[in-house]
C-alpha cells in the first residue's frame, strides 16, 4: 500500500507540472512579407520584354519556420515562437516579384506560378545571408540577368550570356524580433529589387 501511495503521489505531481507548463506556454506568432511601394515617381522606360524570376536561391540555414538571423559570424539566433507564415524562399520570391513589378511597367514581370512568356529576361537570385550589425539589417545577395537574343531595346548589350552582379544590402531594423526582422526583410528586398531593375536598363 504504501509503495501504492507514493506512485500516486508522483504521478499527481508529474500531471500538475505538465498542466502547469501547458498553461505558461507561449503562443506561436505568424509573419508574412508585403511588397514596398516605388520612391519613384513613375516607372522607367522599358521596352526589352517582360522580366521572370526564374531561379530563387536561400540557404538551407535559413529556409525554416523559425525566424533566424546571424547576430555575429557563426553564430545564430531563433526566435522560437516567431514563425514565418509559408516557407521563406516562397514569401521572399513573390515579395520580390512583387516589388520588381511595382518599378517597371504594368505587365512587364511575369510573377511566380504564372505561364512562362516567351523570350523572358531572367532572373536569378541568390540570398547569400542575412545577418544584424548593430541597428542594422545586412542582406548579402546575388544576381543574374540573361536576356533573350531579340528583342532587348540597347544594342550595347551585344551578348545573351548570365551577367552577375553581386552586392551587400543594408536597412535599420528594431526591436521587436520577428515583427522586426519581417519589416527588415521586407525592406531589404524593396531594395534588392531597385538594384535589379537598374542591371536590367539600357546602359
Amino acid at each position: 500500500m504504501r509503495s501504492i501511495r507514493k506512485l500516486d503521489i508522483l504521478f499527481a505531481i508529474t500531471l500538475a507540472l505538465l498542466l502547469s507548463a501547458c498553461g505558461s506556454s507561449q503562443t506561436t506568432r505568424f509573419y508574412g512579407l508585403q511588397p514596398e511601394a516605388s520612391r519613384q515617381q513613375a516607372p522607367p522606360a522599358f521596352t526589352a520584354g517582360t522580366v521572370q524570376i526564374t531561379g530563387f536561391n536561400v540557404p538551407a540555414l535559413f529556409d525554416r519556420d523559425e525566424i533566424m538571423r546571424e547576430v555575429s559570424p557563426g553564430q545564430f539566433e531563433i526566435e522560437e515562437f516567431d514563425h514565418w507564415a509559408a516557407p521563406f524562399a516562397q514569401l521572399a520570391r513573390q515579395t520580390l516579384s512583387e516589388d520588381l513589378a511595382a518599378r517597371l511597367p504594368p505587365g512587364a514581370v511575369a510573377f511566380p506560378g504564372t505561364p512562362a512568356p516567351v523570350h523572358p529576361i531572367q532572373v536569378s537570385v541568390n540570398l547569400l545571408a542575412y545577418r544584424v550589425v548593430g541597428n542594422s539589417a545586412q542582406l548579402e545577395a546575388s544576381w543574374s540577368v540573361k536576356f533573350p537574343p531579340a528583342g532587348r531595346d540597347n544594342l550595347n548589350r551585344i551578348d545573351t550570356d548570365w551577367q552577375t552582379t553581386r552586392a551587400v544590402l543594408e536597412a535599420p531594423i528594431g526591436e521587436g524580433g520577428g515583427a522586426a526582422t519581417a519589416g527588415a526583410v521586407n525592406d531589404l528586398l524593396a531594395r534588392l529589387s531597385e538594384r535589379i531593375v537598374a542591371s536590367l536598363l539600357p546602359l
